[in-house]
């Protein structure tokens, strides 16, 4: 199957039902923590420290490693932290780089990412838990 394209924006819920994606970015242009991340960026998403990404690329291994998908309209901070979670429990068992990529390729995972950037991606997350984010799909 192929996937279209997609990018994931951190957003701040609203009351109403609504988001708010410039909210969310002013809050990880202010996170110290930011400043280390840099993953792939899209057309309209950023490079991550701006609180978006290009999810297309991180995908095979979110959904592989927590069961969630990032192809959704709206992730709620609860699941958020969730695939937070697990992403952490899963970096402990990594190795190293090479078996890190062994096993992304196993996978036939479509984009295959070094430690350093799967590190940089836990950190996004970090960031959403400790600021009670959702996440956006766009695609």
């Amino acid at each position: 199957m192929i996937l279209m394209g997609l990018d994931t924006y951190a957003v701040v819920l609203k009351d109403n039902g609504d988001f708010s994606i410039e909210e969310a970015k002013r809050i990880f242009m202010r996170d110290r923590l930011s400043r280390h991340i840099l993953l792939v960026g899209g057309i309209f998403s950023g490079n991550g420290y701006d609180g978006s990404f290009r999810g297309k690329c991180y995908n095979d291994l979110i959904e592989t490693v927590t069961g969630y998908s990032l192809y959704n309209h709206l992730i709620d901070p609860e699941e958020v932290k969730e695939i937070y979670l697990k992403l952490v429990e899963f970096r402990k068992k990594v190795k190293d780089e090479k078996s890190f990529e062994r096993w992304q390729k196993k996978n036939k995972f479509s984009y295959i990412m070094s430690l350093k950037e799967f590190d940089r991606l836990i950190l996004f997350f970090k960031i959403c838990v400790k600021h009670n984010l959702a996440l956006h799909g766009w695609w």
